[in-house]
């Protein structure tokens, strides 16, 4: 069988050990970025399709990120992955799902729609708009880009004078505000790694090392993992946030704070290296299994 990882780090650790999880399954496995995606559109049928869908194969993607580019970048590679779609080509992201992960924003409104607790967040343009958020959310906010991960470009905002000087200066650069309520979580949170319709294991992430932020429990920055099983009402929320956003293979991060646990994240393109050294189950061999398993009904 013929199964394409999409992926513009096919090195990085956890592609590499997806890929050689299917490889060792029998899969033949094609290594593709979305950077190198060319479309001859005025062809009856894309050119994407005569070069790697003669005779119905690939039948499924593994979807391990589309980049961090431009918007127009961004939104050009969903529409390739309609394409795949179109196609008859088994996501896994779907393309929808990716839509709306990778927008945090439309993330939010899927967590609240689906009873899924959540920080208080306002989405606005301009410094006005900004500046009145922050009054709103009680003057003690965390700013983060609209798209973006491993806690680049987050900040935590208490002074109002500083908050309105960063507000100004992004909004010169013609930037939009997604401006969440702080909720006090100490120095860790809780990743679940969910497939399908359950959590297959999670770990608490602690920042040790970054002490004049210790509310950034991102791995990227240097926060490390221990193991924990989780309730069974963590477990719930997880799975919820999942289908919220339409994913089948989902990180999720909960804050557990005075009000109750709260989603913080919910991540379509998770990485597992931190996690998999917190546990026994092999993760990407999970994924591939469950992948695999998809593409035979």
């Amino acid at each position: 069988m013929k199964v394409v990882v999409l992926t513009p780090r096919s090195l990085a650790p956890v592609s590499r050990s997806i890929i050689e999880a299917l490889k060792n399954r029998g899969a033949t496995v094609m290594k593709l970025a979305p950077a190198r995606v060319a479309l001859d559109l005025n062809n009856g049928e894309p050119d994407m399709v005569k070069k790697y869908f003669t005779g119905g194969e690939p039948r499924g993607a593994i979807v391990r990120g589309i980049g961090t580019s431009k918007t127009k970048k961004i939104y050009t590679r969903l529409g390739v992955l309609s394409i795949f779609e179109e196609c008859g080509t088994y996501l896994l992201n779907s393309r929808a799902c990716l839509e709306v992960a990778t927008n945090k924003a439309l993330t939010s409104c899927k967590l609240i729609k689906h009873g899924v607790p959540t920080p208080r967040t306002i989405l606005c343009e301009g410094f006005k708009a900004a500046t009145e958020a922050y009054k709103n959310l009680g003057g003690d906010v965390v700013l983060k880009p609209l798209y973006g991960s491993k806690g680049i470009g987050i900040m935590r905002l208490t002074d109002e004078g500083f908050a309105s000087n960063i507000f100004y200066n992004l909004d010169r650069l013609d930037e939009v505000f997604y401006i969440q309520r702080y909720v006090e979580h100490g120095n860790h949170d809780l990743r679940a790694m969910v497939l399908g319709d359950e959590v297959i294991c999670s770990m608490k992430r602690i920042n040790t090392t970054d002490l004049a932020q210790p509310w950034k429990t991102n791995v990227a920055i240097g926060a490390h993992g221990h193991s924990i099983d989780l309730s069974p009402e963590l477990k719930e929320i997880a799975v919820k946030s999942a289908k919220a956003v339409g994913g089948e293979f989902i990180g999720v991060d909960i804050a557990e704070t005075k009000d109750g646990p709260m989603v913080i994240e919910v991540n379509s393109v998770p990485g597992f290296s931190e996690l998999q050294k917190t546990t026994s189950i092999d993760i990407a061999g999970r994924l591939a299994d469950y992948f695999l398993a998809k593409l035979k009904r």
